[in-house]
């Protein structure tokens, strides 16, 4: 259990230190902030707020379903195995595979259609 909490925390501080600085920075190349600035509706905003993130979003989520029965199961005895079946987490981690695939196909078209911003501002 503590090697859990120790690679989660792990996880937690990669996305917040390394991940979400390059982030800024692709999202300053391309504009994105400044179309945020602009945007009038809260579907607007919320759509270009993840430009780019999908595949991080998918990948931080899927693992955290994939534990969710066994983190149930330590810290309340709640056994959801009969509910969701045996092999859970091996079912989300396709699913995940699947998804990181499609998402990085979709990352990697859209960056090859934006226009870098001069100065990156």
């Amino acid at each position: 259990m503590t090697w859990i909490l120790l690679l989660s925390l792990v996880f937690v501080a990669l996305i917040i230190f390394w991940v979400a600085p390059k982030f800024s920075e692709y999202r300053a190349t391309l504009g994105i902030n400044d179309k945020i600035d602009r945007a009038r509706t809260w579907a607007k905003w919320l759509a270009l707020q993840i430009q780019g993130l999908k595949t991080v979003i998918v990948n931080t989520v899927l693992p955290v379903v994939a534990i969710l029965p066994e983190l149930l199961q330590n810290f309340t005895g709640v056994d959801l195995a009969p509910v969701i079946g045996e092999h859970w987490a091996g079912k989300v981690i396709v699913v995940m595979a699947i998804l990181t695939t499609i998402t990085h196909i979709i990352g990697l078209v859209s960056s090859a259609k934006a226009e870098p911003v001069k100065g990156g501002e």
